[in-house]
């Protein structure tokens, strides 16, 4: 049997900071210590220090795993270094750094809503694409600063009596000015306790969850936890220990940022997951320091974690019942997946976690710079079921002043190495991965194209903060989502400016991602040569200015006083709509009266929720500029009630939706389940079982209500996919129905089970190709009976590489448009020119084809290298081409 683990003791770090120049020491730099995905998610908080008179620093309690440290100090350019393998118990000195002169200003002031300063507040900086962290502290005055180098970051502010908030910034050769008002935050203070005994559990993870934000903690011995920095509403409260577990959380309130104390947790016994990490190559020894994790997806997410002890023995404690997927991660190693482990009511031992050895790939770009390095696998199929897309994902470095990089954990296979400097200079190689390190790898940094411009919104003023991101709309999508790790894109500076660097020549569009919501901006495209630098060009978002105010009513029809009002955005088209982020969130002040502002112009459907959620009411259809009054109503509860051949059903899976959102939980195994604190309103709901499915609709009022459904029998489907062009059968394909999936056997043929009665829409694409489109059929299932689709016809799989006709084509209605011709393509040098209008492929027209079959047919992601096609324009000109490889 294997053993868990015993308690870790932790590691010390220290070490210099100095003056590059004259080893000079530097006082009061900024030390920060953060883990990655190798230390327990309890032990993984940044650790920051500021450098003493002689330059020293020392941080204790580190939990063992790997670590970046990021240094920083007013004046310099901040430093970045991996610390790997901290070990238990390791006392670890002479972590040194040399600082150069340099680094961009980036200051700013943390104030109150009445504009107070508020000092102590952690200013953590992040860096888009680097993965580092940069942190300072805000002074009495409310002020801080920060020294960082050129890129894009997220600044995040927290204190423990504010809520959390952050923004988006872009740092260039200018000093930047980020400034902060923060809103108090609640408090919530308890215990967690054994529900069999009435213990104190000691040493619990505490998690609070209200909307977006995530507050934890640790019990002491006496079971006791404090919650900081907690939004008003509902706060969920999960606990995970040793042998215990919230197999239902605690939830309680929050109204005006209060404390509240002595909450109770009560957890329930709970099992661990007990096993042993070794070498794929020798399952006799076994890993020491491997992070695995344990994550349950269902109703609500379940994640949990353990580090291997020196023999490679794991504990993964304090989960319920469930099916959970185990993860691996150490540097060093490679995790193939694939591990599942059923938790029912006792331990799961003896599990295995088998590891490999990885490769590290060094060398250096050239010019010297400070640049992203990347690696991206080559083929076509580089999304279909990699095993290894952990490992290449992550797989991402920064080279040092002197250009050296290093590349950690690269599984075998062939792949290109991208870097690109801050800059925009930019190069790539490719390397063969097969045995062992390899070393003096030269990645050549050439100039590339750039766009510049400005984002502002429809009344002519600059917007800051906002993604600028862009693709190439000229390449196949099987190209453009081999994403070679390396993060282009750009924020936007106060002025409403941008740059994006590092492009290589082809057509691409841009769009503007309002990380507050959809930023209605329209895109554009733009086309760019060799080491072109476009400037000029504006993108234009639909303004924030707008606003609502309004009355929320009690039930008694007397204003209500901090009632919380939130607005959701209505989406034309979608069934649910689109929420404004939490945090503008408001409440009623002492008339019961209400403004959310900085809305975009539009129809929103307003939530107001009396204090401690004892009423609801929601309000459709709400226009900006109208002054609406909302009257709440007492919460009722709503019994759902799912049957089959009039008994209860099994398990099932019971959603609705009504007027607050979505309450969608597991119902009982019995066939049964209340909702209870439901608002008042119309619920559209689904029941999803084992033996079929149901849905109906309710209106709950004060009294409560019970709906009853009954699960209708699945039916099936079954058919045969053939070729547009040949009427041959066709293999491999993905048949994707309403929550039914099967593959085509050699002979085209499929058969889908548990498929919904009533009308659906199948999808068929083919399988492990990405980028290829769908052909889709429409269908009738019968309860309870089997359906014979017939001959579907469809695009084939393509065969070998990826190639192209250089053709960009656009449906247009019935007709498909030449809109591109690249030069010295096929297509170019069949004849074919932008404007062209395609009227046939082989002998079939666009007219029996199809429009969208017609443009799926000669577009890159379906052609393979060599094939030749004929073409029939529609000026009688009829011409053959044959694909090159992209």
């Amino acid at each position: 049997m294997t053993m868990p683990r015993d308690a870790v003791k932790p590691a010390t770090l220290g070490g210099r900071v100095t003056r590059a120049s004259d080893a000079a020491p530097i006082r009061n730099a900024v030390v920060v210590v953060a883990a990655d995905r190798t230390v327990p998610a309890e032990g993984r908080s940044l650790k920051s220090v500021r450098t003493s008179e002689d330059g020293r620093w020392s941080v204790g309690e580190v939990v063992p795993g790997n670590y970046i440290l990021t240094v920083n100090a007013i004046g310099f350019s901040p430093a970045t270094r991996e610390l790997l393998d901290v070990a238990a118990g390791e006392q670890r000195d002479g972590i040194d750094a040399a600082l150069s002169n340099g680094g961009v200003l980036v200051t700013g002031a943390i104030t109150t809503e009445k504009q107070e300063p508020i000092g102590s507040a952690e200013v953590t900086a992040h860096r888009d694409g680097g993965g580092s962290y940069f942190v300072a502290t805000s002074g009495k005055d409310g002020r801080y600063e920060l020294s960082l180098g050129s890129g894009n970051y997220q600044l995040a502010i927290t204190h423990d009596d504010y809520r959390r908030t952050w923004k988006n910034i872009s740092v260039g050769d200018v000093a930047v000015t980020a400034n902060f008002t923060l809103v108090r935050g609640g408090v919530i203070r308890g215990h967690v306790v054994a529900r069999d005994t009435g213990s104190p559990v000691a040493n619990a993870t505490v998690t609070g969850l209200g909307g977006r934000d995530i507050s934890t903690a640790q019990t002491d011995s006496n079971g006791t936890f404090i919650l900081h920095s907690l939004h008003d509403g509902a706060i969920t409260i999960d606990a995970r220990a040793t042998g215990y577990a919230s197999v239902t959380p605690t939830v309680v309130d929050l109204d005006n940022a209060e404390h509240l104390d002595n909450v109770e947790v009560k957890v329930d016994p709970a099992s661990s997951i007990l096993g042993r990490v070794v070498a794929k190559d020798d399952t006799t020894r076994g890993i020491s320091g491997v992070a695995v994790s344990a994550m349950k997806w269902e109703a609500r997410p379940w994640r949990a974690q353990g580090v291997s002890d020196a023999a490679g023995n794991f504990e993964i404690a304090g989960l319920v019942p469930g099916q959970y997927v185990l993860s691996a991660d150490r540097r060093g190693m490679i995790f193939g997946g694939g591990v599942q482990v059923d938790v029912v009511d006792a331990d799961v031992t003896g599990v295995t976690i088998e590891m490999r050895a990885g490769v590290n790939l060094s060398g250096r770009v050239e010019p010297p710079l400070v640049a992203q390095v990347a690696i991206a696998r080559v083929g076509d199929d580089i999304l279909a079921n990699d095993k290894d897309a952990v490992s290449i994902a992550t797989a991402r470095t920064e080279s040092d002043a002197t250009g050296a990089f290093m590349l950690r954990d690269v599984p075998a296979g062939e792949f290109e190495i991208s870097a690109m400097a801050t800059d925009g200079k930019s190069g790539k190689v490719t390397v063969t991965v097969n045995g062992g390190d390899q070393s003096g790898l030269a990645i050549p940094l050439s100039p590339r194209a750039s766009m510049s411009g400005r984002v502002i919104d429809s009344n002519g003023k600059p917007v800051a903060g906002m993604y600028v991101v862009n693709y190439r709309t000229d390449v196949p999508l099987v190209i453009r989502m081999r994403r070679d790790g390396i993060h282009r894109g750009a924020i936007t500076a106060a002025d409403g400016s941008f740059r994006i660097v590092g492009l290589d020549a082809g057509a691409w569009l841009l769009s503007v991602d309002d990380p507050n919501g959809i930023s209605d901006a329209r895109t554009l495209e733009v086309e760019l040569s060799d080491g072109a630098e476009r400037t000029g060009i504006t993108l234009t978002v639909q303004a924030s200015d707008e606003q609502i105010r309004g009355t929320v009513l009690g039930p008694d029809r007397k204003p209500v006083i901090g009632a919380e009002v939130r607005a959701m955005r209505e989406v034309p088209g979608k069934d649910r709509q689109q929420y404004v982020p939490r945090r503008n969130s408001v409440r009623t002040n002492e008339t019961g009266s209400f403004v959310i502002d900085k809305l975009r112009a539009g129809t929103y459907t307003l939530i107001a929720e009396g204090l401690r959620g004892s009423s609801k009411a929601s309000i459709s259809g709400v226009k900006t500029g109208d002054s609406p009054t909302i009257t709440l109503a007492p919460l009722s509860s709503l019994t759902i009630n799912v049957t089959e051949q009039g008994a209860p059903s099994g398990k099932a899976r019971v959603t609705c939706w009504g007027p607050a959102g979505n309450l969608g939980l597991d119902a009982d195994t019995d066939g049964s389940h209340t909702f209870d604190d439901v608002a008042q309103g119309e619920y559209r709901c689904d029941a999803v079982g084992d033996k079929g499915t149901a849905h109906a609709t309710i209106v709950v009022r004060e009294e409560p209500a019970t709906l009853t459904m009954i699960l209708e029998p699945y039916g099936s489907l079954t058919g045969i996919a053939v070729d547009v062009q040949t009427d041959k059968p066709v293999a491999r394909i993905s048949v994707v129905g309403h929550g039914s999936g099967a593959e085509t056997d050699a002979d085209g043929r499929f058969t889908l089970e548990r498929v919904p009665a009533g009308p659906g829409r199948l999808l068929l694409m083919p399988k492990d190709q990405i980028g290829i489109g769908y052909d889709q059929h429409r269908y009738t299932a019968i309860a309870g009976q089997r359906v014979d689709l017939g001959r579907l016809q469809v695009v084939p799989p393509r065969n070998g590489d990826v190639g192209t006709f250089g053709l960009g084509l656009e449906v247009r209605g019935d007709t498909v448009i030449v809109t591109r011709v690249r030069p010295t393509s096929p297509a170019e040098r069949a004849g074919i020119k932008i404007g062209d209008s395609i009227a046939g492929i082989d002998g079939k027209s666009v007219a029996a084809l199809g429009a969208p079959r017609t443009h799926r047919l000669l577009a890159s992601e379906a052609v393979g290298v060599g094939q030749t096609v004929e073409v029939l324009l529609a000026s009688g000109l009829r011409t053959t081409m044959t694909a090159i490889k992209w």
